[in-house]
């Protein structure tokens, strides 16, 4: 790395910005110079390990700082936007932890922000980077699948698996947690991806919060969002997509996977790995990998931000797809609030 210049960047939220701080430091074109968190203790710790040279408990310490060009944004949902939004407007880079925004004003302010300074902003949608999902956007690419028309998508946690107390804006819905916009949003950038981000235009949905109030009792720690989230997505195309998502319910094991239905073809992401189905002279036909499918080229979403700053392209996780994103975590709690069926009152025009 001798006379190689290297991306000067700061971590913000040294709880979920721990597994970035790892991350970061193992890659070659990258200077961790500032970790930042209220706990400046914590922080102190993390610097020692990591030998960061800085450290800060108010994050507007580092807005005119010269030797930090980019920030890891890793706050609770409701901060996500405004800190973002001061780090754009100095002029610095910023990765942010998913869901984008607490809204999606909040997301187009955040790229209006990006665009005049000229700067990247990606998000933290890091499931992009499974080397599944990354051969199956190509496989899709080339015609395999024919028109996708249906789609499932289901992340649901067992009993025992709800967030704990010890970072509960999880489980506060005013601070933007809650499992639609936790795991649901991991769930609906990767398949959407996959779809090609179409439009959405109508949504049905139903969210609970069950055994959270259970925790909420037990504990006294308020538990106002949902645990459990079921909907349906129909979008401008006539693809329809069905997402459940859950922070604990009664089920036998972890359930995580998707599946697409084409016309020529179909593909899940089940316990046993990716399978693809298609029909041979007739027949049913399933397809598995006989070995581990390549790595992609970029690891993550946080080499992929700094791979963006050095070589002055576009991040793999654009801002617009995160908008998107945002479009449709807003349709389903919406329908889950006012009743099912109903079309979105307002749509904006930014695109994938």
């Amino acid at each position: 790395m001798a006379g190689k210049k290297r991306v000067r960047v700061a971590v913000i939220g040294l709880g979920m910005g721990r597994s970035h701080l790892e991350v970061l430091s193992r890659n070659l074109h990258a200077e961790i110079t500032v970790l930042c968190d209220l706990k400046r203790d914590l922080a102190r710790s993390l610097a020692d390990q990591y030998k960061v040279p800085g450290v800060c408990a108010d994050y507007r310490d580092l807005l005119r700082d010269p030797g930090v060009e980019a920030a890891i944004v890793a706050l609770p949902v409701f901060l996500h936007a405004p800190v973002s939004l001061d780090l754009l407007k100095a002029g610095k880079h910023v990765l942010v932890e998913k869901p984008m925004a607490a809204t999606s004003r909040q997301a187009e302010a955040m790229l209006a922000a990006a665009r005049r300074k000229k700067v990247v902003l990606t998000i933290n949608h890091n499931q992009r980077f499974d080397p599944a999902t990354v051969f199956l956007k190509q496989y899709i690419a080339e015609g395999n699948l024919g028109a996708i028309h249906f789609a499932r998508c289901v992340w649901s946690r067992p009993y025992g698996s709800l967030p704990g107390t010890d970072r509960n804006w999880f489980n506060e819905k005013d601070k933007g947690g809650g499992v639609l916009f936790d795991l649901g949003t991991h769930l609906l950038d990767k398949v959407m991806s996959l779809l090609g981000f179409p439009e959405p235009v109508q949504f049905a949905a139903s969210s609970f919060t069950v055994l959270g109030k259970d925790q909420e009792r037990q504990t006294g720690a308020r538990f106002d969002a949902d645990d459990l989230t079921v909907g349906m997505i129909q979008f401008a195309n006539g693809l329809t997509l069905q997402l459940e998502t859950g922070f604990a319910s009664h089920i036998e094991r972890d359930t995580f996977y998707f599946e697409l239905y084409g016309s020529k073809g179909g593909a899940s992401s089940s316990q046993g790995g990716l399978k693809l189905f298609t029909a041979v002279q007739g027949r049913p036909f399933v397809a598995m990998p006989t070995q581990g499918l390549p790595a992609p080229a970029v690891p993550s979403g946080i080499d992929d931000f700094v791979d963006a700053i050095r070589l002055r392209r576009k991040p793999v996780i654009t801002p617009e797809s995160g908008i998107q994103v945002m479009r449709v975590l807003e349709g389903l709690r919406e329908a889950a609030a006012n009743g099912w069926g109903r079309p979105r009152s307002s749509k904006r025009g930014a695109r994938a």
